[in-house]
């Protein structure tokens, strides 16, 4: 059976905001599981850019029963590996019946060590697991795969894992086939973002960019196969790494022809595995 599919804020990254890049056409969360409704997608995934503890609890409470309403279950996410910021992000959790909280460590000037990470998570665990939340930290750039296994065995606790990104760890300067393999064990959810790698015409150097989903280098059949991913079956949320047009309206019909082909990619894939079940 195939992970359910959900779409991120990350998929519709230039539409609810890029810093220095205002347009008149901004998302709201209602706007997101609207779109996610209307495409028959029942899961969606708020991530930093976004910034629910922003929102006062009424108006929280309100896009969670809004949330509600239209079928579609939400899974929060935050920046920053802080304490205060991570409980904030329990109480947000517990409003909209999150499983986890994805987190990526890293904000602004905040770049701790793996000790002062193993040290925070083990502050906060308790009460995320009263409230039967785990923690998804994300692979993000600056920590291999080894690193990040190391920080899950210090912690040793089942409610903490891994928002499994297919691309970021080519920060670390790890690829995709190395991040499935090291950490689909460890998946809460795995975030499906394609790419492609090409030289520039002066041939000094390579680019890499995103994709819609299916039209890159992700070989998505590797990572369902992967039978941890078969057995946890962790959320497939959609994210994108849309280049940006010569025009901001441009940039954002673009995004959306991405998100819509890669939820037509996705569920193609989804179907093709049912019809073989």
């Amino acid at each position: 059976m195939f992970p359910e599919i959900g779409i991120s804020t990350f998929a519709l990254t230039w539409a609810f905001g890029v810093p220095g890049h205002a347009h008149g056409r901004m998302l709201t969360g209602k706007d997101l599981i609207d779109i996610a409704s209307d495409a028959g997608i029942h899961r969606v995934q708020f991530g930093d850019n976004y910034a629910l503890d922003a929102l006062s609890d009424s108006e929280l409470c309100d896009l969670a029963a809004y949330a509600e309403s239209l079928g579609v279950a939400v899974e929060v996410g935050t920046r920053g590996l802080i304490y205060d910021n991570m409980i904030r992000y329990l109480e947000i959790a517990r409003i909209f019946r999150s499983p986890f909280v994805r987190v990526v460590i890293d904000k602004g000037g905040y770049t701790p060590d793996s000790n002062e990470i193993i040290e925070v998570i083990n502050r906060i665990l308790p009460a995320y697991e009263t409230e039967s939340v785990s923690i998804g930290i994300e692979n993000h750039d600056r920590f291999t795969c080894s690193e990040l296994i190391g920080i899950l065995d210090a912690v040793g606790r089942s409610s903490v894992g891994i928002c499994l990104d297919t691309v970021n760890s080519f920060g670390a300067m790890e690829n995709p086939w190395t991040v499935i393999d090291s950490l689909a064990q460890y998946a809460l959810n795995v975030h499906v973002k394609d790419f492609r790698i090409s030289r520039p015409f002066h041939n000094m150097g390579f680019l890499v960019e995103g994709t819609p989903a299916g039209e890159g280098f992700l070989d998505i059949r590797y990572l369902l196969d992967n039978p941890h991913i078969q057995k946890n079956k962790p959320s497939f949320i959609l994210e994108s790494w849309v280049t940006p047009g010569k025009s901001m309206d441009e940039t954002l019909d673009k995004e959306r022809r991405w998100l819509d082909k890669g939820i037509s990619f996705l569920k193609s894939i989804q179907k093709e595995d049912s019809s073989q079940n």
